[in-house]
């Protein structure tokens, strides 16, 4: 091993003297190896020259440690490729497949999604054998190998079922050793983008691990994890929550703006408040760095303010300012998420900004889901807006459309209490049984007005 090692170090170090027709394929992976650990490419025609004699027949030679090492080379230089590469190398693959490690399968999957060939056309074939042997050999798997191979699945199109994600996940419990920041972060992330709880005993040990060694996370790896732990609903220890705040207060200053928000709005899916003195920091910092935030990370900001009910007026008003900054970037339904957690917050919009919605969601109301449509229903009844005859035509036309989803109870009785406060329709007006509020409600969608009283004309 250290012979082949030494002769692909010193072939790569003349590779215009010594090109690829002139090494054995063998010794030519070796030496697109030594580049890919290096990070330095080596000229065009020395990586098209390998593949071209693995695409000539020589893959038929190679084994899967070979096949692996050249994949994450390729990757790794981003080397232009033989048009035959992938074919040669995936048909190879099939027909070694139960010879592979799990080194082997996590670092092909690695390098076929960096390649981006997990999301061609036709992929979930090969992809489907190839979790076959992950599930069979799973219990082979180090955490690293485990961790690796979730974070692809958690990147690509094609979905691991079930059991192989849990008998990945079980890897981590059994680890020998204590498990590293970077693993325990994007394996618990992997979980948050697959929707996938690996149970409470995995979950605990990864808590356990992550508050051991929670000061030596970095600000991103911090991130994910919390992150992953509110996409699954999965509320922490007190003992992980202390050493994650106490973490996060002693390097916020490291943290992006960005990586702050993902922070808020994490415990806010869990409805768990921070400690006040570190929310009242963390919020400062978003908002000295509110114009670096995407649009997504500014309508974040003002759904966790709302949700955890923390008052800070200087923030909400430079996030709305943000917002009408970018009202070219704003849709219909972006204006329906700013209003509805300005009225949870009981927060008066200005004259502009009111101005801007009315236009934007009359234009837009034929693309809101019922939710959107109850919500600012809900939203401009609270506020007191009066937003005008165009709208509430355009929003009726919408619900009538949506109508079913109005048949749930508190959607129904929010609309008819907004439509009461819109349209002056006393509440001894409204009737009683669910059948005839139903009824109620789709007479005022289509405009007949026979059966509502004189409150409606008013």
């Amino acid at each position: 091993a250290a012979a082949a090692a030494a002769a692909a170090a010193a072939a790569a170090a003349e590779p215009q003297q010594q090109g690829p027709g002139q090494l054995a394929l063998e010794e030519g992976i070796a030496v697109l190896a030594s580049y890919g650990r290096l990070g330095f490419c080596p000229p065009p025609e020395f990586c098209l020259g390998v593949q071209e004699q693995l695409v000539g027949g020589g893959a038929e030679e190679c084994s899967p440690a070979q096949l692996t090492a050249l994949m994450v080379a390729v990757g790794r230089l981003r080397c232009p490729q033989h048009p035959g590469f992938f074919g040669a190398v995936l048909a190879r693959v099939r027909g070694v497949l139960g010879r592979f490690s799990h080194a082997d399968l996590a670092g092909f999957l690695s390098a076929c999604k960096q390649l981006q060939f997990t999301d061609e056309p036709g992929a979930g074939a090969w992809l489907g054998e190839f979790e076959q042997e992950v599930a069979l050999k799973a219990d082979t798997f180090t955490a690293d190998s485990a961790a690796r191979t979730l974070r692809c699945y958690a990147s690509m199109p094609h979905r691991p079922s079930s059991q192989t994600i849990q008998l990945l996940s079980n890897r981590f419990a059994a680890a020998p050793s204590q498990l590293h920041p970077g693993l325990l972060a994007s394996s618990v992330w992997s979980w948050g983008v697959l929707g996938f709880n690996p149970g409470r005993r995995v979950l605990e040990h990864m808590l356990q691990e992550a508050g051991a060694s929670m000061g030596d996370f970095l600000p991103r790896e911090k991130t994910k994890f919390i992150w992953g732990l509110a996409s699954l609903r999965a509320p922490p220890t007190e003992a992980f929550l202390r050493a994650f705040e106490q973490s996060v207060a002693s390097t916020l200053s490291e943290f992006s703006a960005f990586d702050l928000v993902t922070v808020v709005w994490s415990y806010s899916m869990l409805r768990m408040a921070p400690d006040e003195a570190l929310a009242a920091s963390v919020f400062l910092r978003i908002r000295e760095g509110v114009g670096s935030l995407t649009l997504i990370g500014l309508l974040n900001t003002l759904w966790s303010l709302a949700t955890l009910g923390h008052e800070d007026a200087a923030l909400v008003q430079a996030l709305l300012d943000e917002l009408q900054g970018r009202r070219a970037q704003l849709k219909s339904h972006h204006y329906v998420k700013i209003f509805h957690q300005l009225h949870k917050m009981e927060w008066e919009p200005d004259e502009e900004l009111t101005s801007l919605m009315v236009d934007e969601v009359t234009q837009g109301a034929h693309l809101l889901s019922g939710s959107f449509v109850r919500n600012i229903l809900v939203a401009c009844a609270g506020l007191d807006i009066e937003p005008g005859a165009a709208f509430m035509e355009a929003v009726r036309r919408r619900q009538l459309e949506v109508f079913d989803e109005f048949r749930f109870v508190p959607w129904l009785n929010d609309s008819l209490q907004a439509y009461s406060e819109l349209q002056g329709i006393p509440l001894a007006l409204l009737p009683e049984e669910y059948e005839d509020r139903v009824t109620y409600l789709e007479g005022i969608l289509k405009g007949d007005h026979s059966h509502v009283g004189e409150g409606w004309a008013a």
